[in-house]
């Protein structure tokens, strides 16, 4: 089965959760940070003078640094395993992270991101430090969503997850949708190894087109074990899906859902642009 990290989303800072992943070579949020990113600025280069972005599963905001900050995911990475900065305490490192952000909070100002996930402490640092704008820490697979995080939702344009379906399921994402602008637009990075049919279908049954991303994976991370990459591929042939290579990685689908009367350019040309 997947490895646990559960316990990397409760830490008070991201540097637990780099530190844990960074061996592993975790790339995702690369992957999806450019990807979203690109979406973003079509929305905004169409017309959109501010793109809110909504992010589920968000943790520390790490897309966020990729989609609005314009950081290089290699250079995130760098700085929080960094021997400098492992014995800072708390509010040494919030300074820093605060500074650090604020360098290029204007990198990409038509792009405002939300950011949402059941682990707080997540939440609530990427908030507080500046890599997202808005926090919300809500669990709406278990819950409906309060007046706030509807407020807070109203006018998001593009709502995306990468990694995260499977944790999250068509009732957090159709909250999510129900909420936001009735044009929005929704896109994932779904592990190939898990089921996405319900989610494809729930979006269907709202009028939006899905496209997947043919003849391209994106990795995530190396495969912690054995027992772990062996569940992958057994889960990914289960699904009667083809293998991604076998190259000691998970790999990712790119799924874009839009309104019928919005699917041009084509997924493939979006990407490549």
């Amino acid at each position: 089965m997947k490895a646990d990290f559960e316990s990397i989303y409760t830490a008070a800072d991201p540097r637990p959760y780099f530190t844990e992943l960074a061996p592993l070579d975790y790339q995702i949020p690369a992957h999806a940070g450019r990807v979203f990113g690109r979406f973003a600025d079509h929305l905004h280069a169409r017309g959109l003078p501010v793109v809110r972005i909504a992010d589920l599963c968000c943790s520390y905001g790490v897309n966020a640094t990729v989609m609005k900050h314009r950081r290089d995911f290699g250079e995130i990475v760098a700085h929080y395993t960094d021997p400098a900065v492992a014995g800072l305490d708390d509010t040494e490192m919030v300074a820093l992270d605060r500074a650090y952000y604020a360098e290029t909070a204007a990198a990409a100002p038509w792009i405002e991101v939300i950011g949402m996930d059941s682990a707080a402490p997540a939440v609530a640092y990427a908030e507080r430090v500046g890599m997202i704008d808005v926090g919300l820490a809500a669990d709406l697979e278990s819950d409906e969503p309060t007046a706030d995080v509807l407020d807070a939702l109203r006018g998001v344009s593009l709502v995306a997850v990468s990694g995260g379906i499977g944790y999250i399921s068509e009732r957090t994402i159709g909250r999510v949708l129900d909420a936001a602008s009735p044009d929005a637009w929704f896109t994932a990075l779904c592990l190939r190894w898990v089921d996405a049919t319900a989610v494809v279908a729930d979006l269907e049954r709202r009028g939006l087109v899905v496209e997947r991303l043919d003849g391209v994976t994106f990795r995530q991370r190396r495969f912690a074990d054995d027992t772990e990459r062996d569940f992958a591929r057994s889960e990914t042939d289960r699904l009667g899906l083809d293998q991604p290579p076998d190259d000691g990685y998970h790999h990712s689908d790119l799924y874009l859902a839009r309104p019928a009367d919005d699917v041009s350019p084509p997924l493939g040309q979006l990407v490549s642009s």
